[in-house]
């Protein structure tokens, strides 16, 4: 199987827009949703008045069983965007490789 080592890309740099310097930057929030589906996704979560557009945001994504809790499933998922926006929300764009709907857990944390 090819990787990206073997791809012949070569790493380039990237434009830094605002250099951090002092403390590492702290949590400012956390939140979590659910949604059933498959194939690719466009969803929102709600954050608080601490998120806006100008936050940097992360996010991940897990299967959930029957009962609610995550497990390492067979469909491979992936979050591709995260975007804060000034509505207080995070809007994640992915994909859920699976043929049928399966229940998703998508979790954010902005800073």
């Amino acid at each position: 199987m090819a990787t990206h080592a073997d791809s012949g890309l070569k790493p380039e740099p990237v434009t830094v827009d605002e250099p951090i310097s002092g403390d590492p930057p702290t949590v400012r929030g956390l939140s979590a949703g659910s949604f059933v589906g498959h194939g690719y996704y466009n969803r929102v979560v709600n954050g608080d008045a601490s998120l806006n557009k100008n936050s940097r945001a992360f996010a991940s994504i897990c299967e959930l069983d029957s009962a609610g809790n995550p497990f390492l499933g067979a469909a491979a998922m992936h979050v591709a965007n995260v975007i804060p926006l000034d509505s207080h929300q995070v809007q994640v764009h992915g994909h859920i490789d699976w043929d049928y709907n399966i229940t998703a857990r998508l979790s954010v944390f902005w800073m």
